[in-house]
């Protein structure tokens, strides 16, 4: 008896215990119950109808079709084209093909093939105004002007390099080449040359594979880079900038840089001979070829776009 007293005890214990934590947990629920009660009695004062001006905004969105749309923005471009052929030509066709003529136009520039008629715009230069300079014994193959339009300079297949006063329309100096020119002079025939835009360097290239450099005011030689495998063609200064490519016969577009007199790197993007090169601002070259027909821009640090 006194066992079984003592084991309804023991049971009593363990259940008073295991109902214990079961209050807790339910009194917790009823908590978490009463928050989200209080919440959502907090939140049924607000209105969350939209304003009356976002309404109006919407409404008069909705009130043109994406075709009505459309039809307005083509009706004011014809209107802008037709305002622009009025402003070039001073004319009022109406049956022109303006929108057609416009798309051609387009397609025709992105393809490399349009074609403009400035012909007509020319004039003839007065023959009073024409001179002739003579003093080379071969045939000129190229020129430099100076950006104040003052001094000309001229290259020869007489290996020979000339500077012209184009104010009184006189030689100036002459420096000749040759065999006997002693490295200071081109010992081929001299195909281009190329005047930086602060008249500050005088670049001169041909057939003996060199660059020479020259002082534009004294036609003194200042350097001379060597790296194209053959004749070298075309020369070109960076707008602004002493930096100088150069095209040749090797298929390779050089750069240099005329502030250290030193190489910077070689560009590749032609399978045939380079003939000529050109440059703005950027640091980029416009190239074009012979036998491949292909003109390519040509980045530096890599990259090409080839047409």
């Amino acid at each position: 008896m006194v066992l079984r007293s003592k084991k309804r005890k023991a049971e009593q214990k363990t259940s008073s215990r295991s109902a214990a934590p079961m209050k807790s947990r339910r009194k917790k629920k009823t908590d978490y119950d009463e928050e989200i009660s209080s919440v959502d009695s907090n939140l049924d004062g607000v209105d969350f109808k939209p304003s009356l001006s976002l309404v109006a905004e919407s409404s008069g969105d909705e009130d043109e079709t994406a075709q009505e749309k459309k039809m307005r923005l083509t009706k004011k471009y014809l209107e802008q084209m037709q305002s622009y052929h009025h402003a070039q030509t001073g004319s009022d066709d109406e049956e022109r093909d303006l929108v057609g003529e416009k798309l051609q136009e387009d397609v025709l520039e992105q393809a490399g093939r349009l074609q403009r008629k400035v012909a007509d715009t020319c004039s003839a230069p007065d023959p009073s105004s024409i001179h002739k300079f003579k003093g080379h014994r071969l045939s000129v193959t190229c020129l430099a002007v100076s950006s104040a339009c003052d001094v000309l300079f001229t290259g020869s297949k007489d290996c020979s390099i000339a500077k012209w006063s184009l104010v009184s329309h006189t030689k100036i100096v002459q420096v000749k080449g040759g065999q006997s020119a002693g490295g200071k002079a081109h010992t081929g025939q001299v195909l281009c040359l190329a005047l930086s835009t602060d008249n500050k360097f005088l670049a001169s290239s041909g057939l003996d594979k060199t660059i020479l450099i020259w002082d534009p005011a004294t036609l003194t030689h200042v350097h001379t880079f060597r790296g194209h495998r053959l004749a070298v063609t075309g020369l070109a200064f960076r707008l602004n900038s002493h930096q100088l490519f150069s095209t040749s016969q090797d298929c390779t577009v050089k750069v240099w840089n005329l502030e250290i007199m030193g190489y910077v790197e070689t560009l590749y993007g032609h399978e045939e001979a380079v003939q000529a090169c050109d440059s703005m601002t950027r640091e980029r070259c416009v190239t074009c070829g012979g036998r491949d027909r292909s003109v390519s821009l040509l980045f530096c640090g890599g990259g090409c776009l080839r047409r």
